[in-house]
This record gives structure tokens, C-alpha cells and sequence, in this order.
């Protein structure tokens, strides 16, 4: 037994515990499905929350890892069968790092079985996952006003889906995922039209071009339901204001 099994065996154990918040850097999925058990075991908890903070520089480091591989039923089987059998739990968050598509479509299916949560605040969706299918199935389901999709990192697939997406409330843009400058540019066009958005961050190369500042510009301008926003620069390459790289 290793030293993340042994501390949820206590967890689960626990009598009093009403509020539990987890931020480690779990990003292998079948580590993160041992918490599963605090959610089969406990029957005390209201509020538990799972997630992993990352700053731009380690978000971008780790984009390309979001299908690990392992055994696929390993990994979510052990959410499935506890997320129905609690009835005590009313808020959970969850950092779904490591999980496939699939997975988290299967995942929402089990999030849809349990009859007390109340607050669902979910992070960190696969980057290729097919943004429309994942909200069609949260808006099937009878938590469809409780769950909300948080700091989803926009890829160049999920860009043009973003406006039939209304469950995902915050997002999170990083220059170097989406290749060039003109697509970037685009996507602040894009944004404006969604009027779901509540929280942005934004993580740019520091010398990021003057037309992505007008258009990020224009676009706070008009942004109606903005309600947080965060702009970060980050030099992963040299550069100057100067000599500024192709797009």
C-alpha cells in the first residue's frame, strides 16, 4: 500500500469529516481513481474537492499527456460504482486530467445516477475531446443547472463548438495551443459570441502580437457576462517586442 492508498483508507474512514479539499499533483488517472473510495466509503462529507493547480508553464508542458494509457476500466469503474451510492455529498469538484473522452462521458453518466449533489464544478477536459458530445450529455442529465464546466483549455478542435457549449463557464487560452497567431486573433472573435463565459485566462507568449491585444481589446470591450479575467505572459522562447516570431 503506498502513501496516497493509505491516506484515503483514513479519509474514508472518518466520522466527522463534513469538508475535504485535495490539491496534489495526481495526474495519473487510476492514482486519482483511490479517491473514489472517500465518495463509496464516507458518509460524512458534504463538500469535496479534488483538483491539481497548475500555473501556464506546466499546463503547457503537459498538454499533449491527456490520454495516458492503462487500462481504461481501471480507472473509471471505481467512480461509476461509488458516485450512486452516496447520498451525503452535495458539492464536489474534480480535476479530470488523465481521463479520455470516454471516460469522462462515462463519467457524467455516473455524476447523472447520484440523487444529492447539488454543485458539480468539473476541470481540465480532455484537449481533443468533442466539447458538443461531453454538454449534450451533462444537458441529458438531471444535473444539467449543477454542473459546470471549469478552466476548460480551448483547443483548435473545440474552438468552433465553444458557442453551442453553454456549460463551460470558464476557460482557459494558451497561445502555444493553438499553433499560430491568426487563430488566436479568431478566437477572441469567437468568445464574442458567447455569452455563457465568466472566466477567462489568458497565458500568451510575452511578445504576443499587437492585432491578438486589439482583438483580446475588442473583445473585453463587448464581453457582457465577463466576470473574472486573467492575462499572464510567459516567455518560453527568446523574443523582443522588436523582432517578434512568425506566426
Amino acid at each position: 500500500m503506498h502513501a496516497l492508498e493509505s491516506l484515503v483508507k483514513a479519509i474514508a474512514q472518518t466520522t466527522t469529516l463534513e469538508q475535504l479539499a485535495i490539491d496534489i499533483d495526481i495526474y495519473d488517472a487510476e492514482d486519482k481513481a483511490l479517491l473514489s473510495e472517500v465518495i463509496a466509503r464516507n458518509r460524512t462529507l458534504r463538500t469535496l474537492s479534488v483538483t491539481w493547480t497548475r500555473n501556464c508553464l506546466v499546463s503547457t508542458i503537459f498538454y499533449s499527456f491527456d490520454h495516458l494509457s492503462g487500462d481504461a476500466a481501471t480507472r473509471i469503474e471505481p467512480w461509476l460504482l461509488a458516485l450512486p451510492e452516496n447520498a451525503t455529498l452535495l458539492a464536489l469538484t474534480v480535476d479530470l486530467f488523465g481521463f479520455s473522452e470516454e471516460e469522462c462521458c462515462a463519467f457524467f453518466l455516473g455524476l447523472a445516477l447520484n440523487k444529492a449533489l447539488q454543485n458539480v464544478d468539473i476541470s481540465h477536459l480532455p484537449a481533443c475531446a468533442d466539447l458538443r458530445e461531453i454538454c449534450q450529455i451533462i444537458r441529458d442529465s438531471r444535473l444539467v443547472k449543477a454542473i459546470h464546466i471549469e478552466d476548460h483549455h480551448l483547443s483548435i478542435g473545440s474552438l468552433s463548438m465553444l458557442p453551442e457549449c453553454p456549460e463551460a463557464t470558464s476557460l482557459t487560452i494558451i497561445s502555444f495551443h493553438l499553433n499560430n497567431s491568426e487563430i488566436l486573433r479568431v478566437t477572441f472573435e469567437i468568445l464574442a459570441s458567447c455569452n455563457h463565459l465568466s472566466s477567462l485566462r489568458v497565458c500568451v507568449q510575452y511578445c504576443f502580437l499587437d492585432k491578438i491585444q486589439s482583438a483580446m481589446a475588442a473583445y473585453i470591450m463587448e464581453a457582457s457576462t465577463l466576470k473574472e479575467l486573467e492575462v499572464r505572459s510567459v516567455r518560453l522562447r527568446r523574443c523582443t517586442r522588436g523582432r517578434r516570431p512568425a506566426a
